[in-house]
């Protein structure tokens, strides 16, 4: 899948580009790099599972920048 129709899946679903998902799209860049196709495909479509499961719950699943006592 191209990058558009990426983008467009994502605005399709009013899904969100998280931390966690932003992090993967840069895994993508890393295995397209390396020529690793099948392997960016599979995350893309973890990310789409990813931003599907942070949508229901209302929030990311992933906090760069460590943990506080809040």
């Amino acid at each position: 899948m191209t990058g558009k129709e990426y983008l467009a899946i994502l605005k399709e679903n009013d899904w969100k580009r998280s931390e966690l998902v932003c992090l993967l799209e840069n895994q993508v860049g890393i295995l397209e790099k390396n020529k690793l196709q099948d392997e960016a495909e599979e995350t893309k479509w973890l990310i789409f599972d990813i931003a599907e499961i942070e949508k229901k719950l209302g929030y990311g699943l992933l906090k760069i920048g460590g943990i506080t006592d809040d």
